[in-house]
């Protein structure tokens, strides 16, 4: 166990003249560029998003959103089990056990992908006869895209274990360009549609999942023959990484749920307007998400190599910028939500201002628990994490019929906020709980 300062100041205590001098250090010019590069990711998702819905009709939008939602909720599948697990417990290492865990966590998300392609597969067969041809084919094309996008996200999240941000952003420009381009490309031929969207999110994934392997191989600066899995290392992924898969299950369905339950209760145009108001806000969470790859291999390192105190130095800075980041976002787009949501659409999705309100607040939410969220990641306690989306998870199955039922979108976008809103006072709870054990430990080892 490291060692810890037995002065460490209250969790809460700020000195805040120095935050901007804790984050030079701890970030220094790899964070700068990881800022980048999840910025241009939150370009990428929300220019997808935003053109489908757009270019579009609601019903259809609608049906990309269900499809989208689930390749998320897959990539979700890969993140808890190896890539979160990968970021934590390869952070410190290098050499030939890098490379051991780097070749067993990639076969490990291939076979992962190939045991959801098929599954998803034949789902498609089974539904066929009940849906629209438009969702038949939507879904069949998700079928064969989930293993390139998972494939890809994984090895961004390995060179950000290492903390080599520049080859990351390099990997998305890619991704952006081919994936951008693409969407453009079947707008000015006049094939824009659901299914089509797929097979380029597919294409410009795969080539530049492509390209990550190559970069995490030079990464590595062995020999290919050293890039052998070993069942140890499948072990360690796996101790780790049960929590996280059990954590990321748990996420995507007290996030994404709502917009099942909307689609189902309501019809695919519900999913679509959801997904609308959503979109003009979202870009914030996936600048938060994206930046956890990165803050947690620098705060895994941090607490292994300095200990709690620095840890919690980290931790206070990078909760107090990301929360000010997240209200001067918030409160801009509320104000202007209207005005945004009939530019962006062309006035097909109006009078949505309380949802794009009830948004605010849950991405306000979702800033606050960052920081305990990485601070029990970082100190490998990844359970309570689990623990606390596993309760939001079951809040939402409680109280999501009778919202959406009785309030319609208004009555969905709310019931997610109060999710978010519970699991924050869980998970802060959490980890103070864990920090005030860490601290017993180091001051009476013999109890």
């Amino acid at each position: 166990m490291p060692q810890v300062d037995l002065e460490v100041r209250k969790f809460g205590n700020l000195n805040t003249g120095k935050i901007i001098a804790r984050l030079r250090s701890g970030l220094a010019l790899s964070g700068l560029v990881a800022i980048a590069d999840y910025g241009l990711v939150s370009l990428i998702k929300f220019f997808v998003s935003v053109f489908l819905g757009r270019y579009t009709v609601p019903a259809e939008y609608g049906i990309f959103v269900l499809a989208f939602g689930l390749l998320i909720f897959f990539n979700g599948f890969q993140i808890g089990l190896v890539g979160e697990s990968f970021t934590v417990l390869a952070a410190p290492i290098r050499g030939h056990r890098l490379a051991h865990y780097l070749s067993t966590a990639t076969l490990t998300v291939l076979a992962l992908s190939v045991i959801l392609g098929l599954l998803t597969l034949l789902v498609v067969i089974i539904i066929t006869p009940k849906v629209g041809e438009l969702t038949s084919r939507t879904f069949l094309m998700l079928s064969w895209v989930i293993a390139p996008v998972l494939v890809q996200d994984f090895f961004r999240r390995a060179l950000f274990s290492q903390q080599k941000s520049g080859n990351v952003l390099v990997n998305d420009v890619v991704l952006a360009v081919f994936q951008i381009g693409g969407l453009i490309w079947l707008y000015q031929v006049k094939r824009l549609s659901a299914d089509h969207a797929i097979i380029v999110i597919g294409i410009s994934s795969l080539i530049a999942a492509l390209v990550g392997a190559f970069q995490a191989i030079r990464m590595v600066s062995l020999p290919l023959i050293a890039f052998q899995p070993k069942f140890e290392a499948l072990k360690r992924l796996w101790a780790y990484g049960r929590w996280s898969l059990g954590e990321q299950i748990a996420f995507n369905l007290s996030t994404q749920g709502y917009i099942y339950a909307a689609g189902i209760m309501i019809g695919s145009f519900a999913a679509g307007a959801l997904k609308a108001c959503q979109n003009i806000v979202a870009p914030i969470q996936i600048f938060l998400i994206g930046l956890d790859s990165f803050l947690m291999a620098v705060g895994s390192q941090r607490y292994k190599d300095k200990g709690l105190t620095a840890l919690d130095s980290l931790l206070r800075s990078v909760g107090v910028v990301l929360i000010l980041i997240t209200l001067i976002y918030t409160l801009g787009i509320s104000f202007f939500s209207e005005a945004i949501l009939d530019w962006l659409y062309e006035g097909k999705y109006q009078d949505y201002n309380l949802v794009v309100a009830f948004y605010a607040i849950y991405y306000l939410a979702f800033a606050a628990s960052r920081p305990f969220v990485l601070g029990l990641r970082s100190i490998q306690k990844p359970a309570p994490i689990f623990h606390g989306y596993l309760l939001a998870t079951i809040l939402l199955a409680i109280f999501l019929y009778p919202l959406v039922l009785s309030y319609g979108l208004n009555g969905a976008a709310f019931g997610n906020t109060l999710i978010e809103l519970i699991f924050l006072t869980l998970v802060a709870f959490l980890f103070l709980q864990e920090r005030r054990r860490l601290l017993a430990a180091m001051k009476y080892p013999g109890e």
